[in-house]
């Protein structure tokens, strides 16, 4: 009785991890047989970086997308937007590429979504929000010694 106990315990566990079972289980290291097994895998994670939170129009932002964790092969995908609007655009669907420029248009706050997603299909999203601002008009600073000199005299 108690070898088919085990067994029993042994194929409902192997069936809850197969099927994700949301079930609590807790059970001691002495109490599971010996044929059972059990691997964790850690869970994905998006490590990706970008280059500059702040930035002047004109200037590019360089996001390097990476993560760890998950299952198998990554693909990344980068989604932007001005601060103030609903709908995203795409800069890059899901990809193997890890190295995404943008160069936004207009001064004003953005908000950048790096996605990651394992071959699983899992996907982990990092945001970032970025300013940028209007460059300094140039200005000519110059400044003279005189108004006025005469015939020789330098300035």
């Amino acid at each position: 009785m108690k070898r088919y106990l085990r067994k029993c315990f042994a194929a409902g566990l192997a069936l809850s991890i197969v099927f994700g079972s949301m079930a609590a289980v807790q059970v001691s290291a002495e109490e599971l047989p010996a044929e059972v097994s059990v691997t964790a895998s850690e869970a994905l994670q998006n490590e990706s970086v970008i280059s500059a939170l702040a930035i002047n129009k004109g200037e590019s932002l360089t996001i390097n997308a990476s993560a760890s964790g998950g299952t198998g092969e990554y693909a990344y995908a980068v989604q932007w937007k001005k601060g103030s609007d609903t709908s995203w655009i795409t800069a890059q669907s899901f990809s193997e590429n890890t190295e995404i420029t943008l160069t936004p248009a207009k001064a004003t706050d953005y908000r950048i979504c790096v996605k990651v997603r394992d071959s699983s299909g899992t996907i982990e999203k990092k945001f970032f929000d970025v300013t940028v601002t209007d460059v300094a008009p140039l200005q000519n600073e110059s400044d003279i010694s005189a108004l006025t000199i005469n015939k020789g005299e330098s300035l």
